[in-house]
């Protein structure tokens, strides 16, 4: 993977995967829309918008299954 420009910094990036818990679930969606749609997909080039995506998308995936009652051990 090579590592092409943010229009984050990677530091700021790198911030979008900590406290996902204290985003509701509206907000936590808007990011993920704003990662996927980073530079025209830029996610799927830069390791640290990689990263950030996969934690985000993971989270976002957690929580959609627990309000759709698809959590894991249900």
């Amino acid at each position: 993977m090579t590592s092409a420009t943010l229009s984050c910094s990677q530091e700021t990036c790198k911030q979008k995967r900590y406290h996902l818990e204290r985003l509701s679930y509206q907000a936590l969606c808007a990011q993920l829309e704003k990662c996927e749609t980073c530079e025209n997909g830029l996610f799927k080039t830069n390791l640290v918008a990689t990263r950030t995506h996969q934690i985000i998308a993971l989270y976002w995936a957690q929580i959609h299954n627990t309000f759709t009652g698809k959590a894991i051990g249900n």
